[in-house]
């Protein structure tokens, strides 16, 4: 699983995908499985959304090493 947290309202949430996906693209590939927000801080806890944390969890398969 690879994981990162934004930080801030979900408006911006999209940047935080493509850091995700972009790390996902050079170090491993994508698992057959959906990926999850977790909302650590959200509406429930605040109304300042700048304070806003959510876990993004990408499924991953690790790439295998090379042997050669």
């Amino acid at each position: 699983m690879a994981v990162l947290v934004h930080v801030g309202p979900y408006g911006t949430l999209g940047d935080t995908y493509r850091r995700l996906g972009t790390w996902v693209a050079y170090n491993a590939r994508s698992a057959d499985l959906p990926v999850r927000e977790i909302y650590l801080v959200s509406y429930d806890e605040t109304e300042d959304t700048e304070r806003f944390r959510t876990e993004i969890h990408w499924p991953i398969t690790p790439e295998e090493e090379s042997t050669t």
